[in-house]
C-alpha cells in the first residue's frame, strides 16, 4: 500500500532525513520506532505531502505522490493524525466529527454513528467541546476524527505521548479494534506500546532506518532496544 523509497530530506540547513526507506502492505500494522529527534515526524510529514523529499518517492496504491499538496493526498485515502491532534477546542466531540466526515461510496465503513457505537467513551462525550476533554480523551477524539475520512492508510504520530498508562492501555485496545478496517502505521517513542499492537517495525535513528523486523524479533533483541530506543 506504501512504499516510501530512499527518501532525502532537508529542513532548512539540516539534513534530517537520509536515505529513508519504508514499506507498509495492506492489513498491516506497522510502527516507526526512535527516540526524539530520530526523524519520525519528519517521516510521516514526508508522506503526508507537509515536507517533499530532495530525492526519492513517495508510492501511495502505485501511484507516486511524492509532489502532491496535503489535501489531495488525504483525498487519495490516507488519514494522518498529528503529534499535537489539532482537534477544534471549541467544536463539540460530534461537531469535530461532522467536520472531517467523508463519503466514500466506494469504501463508507466508518460512519459517526459507527464511531459512537464502537467508542463508548466518545459517545458519553459527544456533545462536550474539545477543549474540555482530557489529554485521552482529545487523542481518542483526533484517531476517530481520521477515521471518518474513510482512509485506507491511517498514520498516527507518537499517540501515546503524554498519555497516563490507563489510558495508553485503552488506545492499544482502540487500534487492535480498527486494525481490521484499515491499515496502521505510527511512530512511537514508546516501544512496548508499539510492538504490543504492531506486526512489525523500523527503527529510525539519525534520519536513517538501522533494524527492521517483526514484533516479536523487535521485542527479543535487548541489544537493538538498549542502543536505539528508549524501553
Amino acid at each position: 500500500m506504501l512504499n516510501v523509497e530512499d527518501i532525502h530530506v532537508y529542513i532548512r540547513d539540516s539534513y534530517i532525513l537520509q536515505g529513508l526507506s519504508i514499506q507498509v502492505q495492506n492489513d498491516e500494522v506497522v510502527c516507526l520506532l526512535g527516540r526524539n529527534g530520530a526523524g519520525k515526524t519528519t517521516t510521516f510529514r514526508s508522506i503526508m505531502g507537509y515536507l517533499h523529499p530532495k530525492r526519492g518517492k513517495v508510492i501511495f496504491k502505485q501511484i507516486d505522490i511524492t509532489s502532491w499538496p496535503p489535501f489531495k493526498i488525504v483525498n487519495a485515502g490516507i488519514g494522518f493524525v498529528p503529534e499535537d491532534r489539532r482537534i477544534f477546542h471549541d467544536l463539540t466531540v460530534r461537531e469535530n466529527l461532522e467536520v472531517a466526515f467523508k463519503e466514500r461510496p466506494e469504501r463508507q465503513i466508518w460512519t459517526i454513528e459507527r464511531v459512537f457505537d464502537e467508542i463508548p467513551l466518545l459517545s458519553n462525550l459527544k456533545d462536550r467541546k474539545g477543549g474540555q476533554l482530557s489529554g485521552g480523551e482529545q487523542q481518542i477524539l483526533a484517531i476517530a476524527r481520521a477515521l471518518v475520512t474513510n482512509p485506507e492508510l491511517l498514520l498516527l504520530d507518537e499517540p501515546s505521548e503524554g498519555l497516563a498508562p490507563v489510558i495508553v492501555e485503552r488506545l492499544g485496545e482502540l487500534i487492535t479494534g480498527i486494525k481490521k478496517d484499515v491499515t496502521i502505521l505510527l511512530a512511537e517513542q514508546n516501544a512496548y506500546f508499539a510492538l504490543e499492537v504492531s506486526d512489525r517495525g523500523y527503527i529510525i535513528d539519525k534520519g536513517r532506518i538501522t533494524y527492521r523486523g517483526s514484533s516479536s524479533e523487535l521485542r527479543s533483541n535487548r541489544e537493538i532496544q538498549s542502543r536505539y530506543l528508549t524501553v
